[in-house]
C-alpha cells in the first residue's frame, strides 16, 4: 500500500499510475441522489452526487486514477481540468477519512463494477442504514418496561451459522449501522465471533446491554473487538433501577461495567427509560452520565 500522505504533498499528477482502493472499514452505497461513502471507525457519512458516487465506485484496485479521470470525463462530459479537479477533491477527502487507499499494484479481481450501472439502476426504495437486532431473548434480568418479555432464550433463536449469514445479507445491502441488542446480548456465547463478522462489511456495531455481565474479561475482549459502542440501560439512582430491574445488585455491577469500559477507552453511552412522575430519575442520570464523561 502506498504512503498516502505523499497524495497531499507536491504535484498530485504525478500519482495518477495509482491504483485508488475502497478499504475494508468503508462502505459505499447507492442512493436515488448518488451515493453514500461511510467510514465506521469515525462513524462518518459522506454524500456523494451523481459524479462524486460514480468515481467512488470506480475505486476497486483495479483502475487508476488516470483511468478513472478518463471515464469521468467520458461519463459526464467533463474538461480535462474538470475531471482533475473533481478527481483529486474528492480521492482528497476519502484519503483524509481512511475510506480509500492507495495501491502502487492493480488488483486482480474487482469487489464490484458498480460504476457501469450507477446511471442506469432504479432506486424505488433504498435500503435501511440502521439495523437493530435482538440477537437473542434470552436475559438475565426481568425488567418491568420490557416489551419483549426477555428471560428465556427464543425456541427458534438463530444459529451461529444462521446470525452469519443474516449478517451477510445486511453486508451486501451496505448497512451502515447495526446495533445489536436484546435480551441481552452478552448471553450469546458466539457475539464476539458476529460482532467481527458484521465489522468486516465495514459496518459501525454497537452493543445495547444492561451491563451486569461485563466483567474485566469481557472488557478485554471488547478492545480487541471492533465494536465502536457499548450503550449501558441505567434507569435512575441505585434503589429506583434495581427495583425496575427487579435485581438488588443490578445497579452496582452496571456501574462498574461502564467504568471499566471507560478506563480501558471503550465509547459508552447510556439509555434510561423515562416514566411517569420519575422525571427526576432522568436528570439524576444524565448528570451521572456526565460526570463520567460518557459519550451519550
Amino acid at each position: 500500500m502506498y504512503d498516502v500522505k505523499k497524495y497531499h504533498s507536491g504535484e498530485r499528477k504525478s500519482y495518477d499510475k495509482l491504483f485508488p482502493d475502497l478499504s475494508d472499514s468503508a462502505v459505499f452505497r447507492h442512493e436515488p441522489s448518488g451515493g453514500i461513502l461511510f467510514c465506521a471507525p469515525l462513524s462518518l457519512e459522506e454524500p456523494l452526487g451523481l459524479q462524486e458516487a460514480f468515481l467512488v465506485s470506480l475505486c476497486d484496485g483495479c483502475n487508476s486514477i488516470s483511468a478513472i479521470k478518463d471515464q469521468l470525463k467520458i461519463k459526464f462530459g467533463l474538461t480535462q481540468e474538470e475531471a482533475d479537479s473533481k478527481t483529486y477533491e474528492i480521492l482528497g477527502k476519502a484519503i483524509n477519512t481512511g475510506a480509500i487507499e492507495l495501491m502502487e499494484v492493480p488488483k486482480k479481481e474487482r469487489k464490484g463494477k458498480f460504476g457501469d450501472t450507477i446511471l442506469q439502476k432504479s432506486f424505488p426504495l433504498s435500503p435501511p442504514k440502521n439495523v437493530i437486532w435482538y440477537v437473542t431473548k434470552k436475559c438475565n434480568l426481568h425488567c418491568q418496561h420490557c416489551f419483549l418479555e426477555g428471560g428465556t432464550k427464543a425456541q427458534r433463536e438463530l444459529s451461529e451459522k444462521e446470525a452469519k449469514k443474516l449478517i451477510d445479507e445486511l453486508g451486501n445491502l451496505r448497512i451502515l449501522y447495526l446495533s445489536m441488542s436484546g435480551g441481552e446480548p452478552f448471553l450469546r456465547d458466539d457475539l464476539f465471533e458476529l460482532i467481527d463478522h458484521a465489522a468486516s462489511y465495514g459496518m459501525r456495531v454497537d452493543i445495547a446491554s444492561n451491563g451486569t455481565l461485563i466483567d474485566k474479561e469481557t472488557v478485554r475482549r471488547l478492545v480487541r473487538s471492533r465494536v465502536f459502542q457499548v450503550q449501558v440501560s441505567i434507569d435512575g439512582s441505585e434503589q429506583v433501577h434495581n427495583l425496575f430491574r427487579e435485581n438488588s445488585r443490578a445497579y452496582k455491577a452496571s456501574a462498574k461495567a461502564v467504568r471499566r469500559m471507560l478506563d480501558e477507552g471503550i465509547m459508552v453511552s447510556i439509555s434510561h427509560t423515562v416514566r411517569k412522575g420519575l422525571v427526576s430519575e432522568a436528570e439524576k442520570v444524565i448528570d451521572w452520565a456526565v460526570a463520567m464523561q460518557c459519550a451519550g
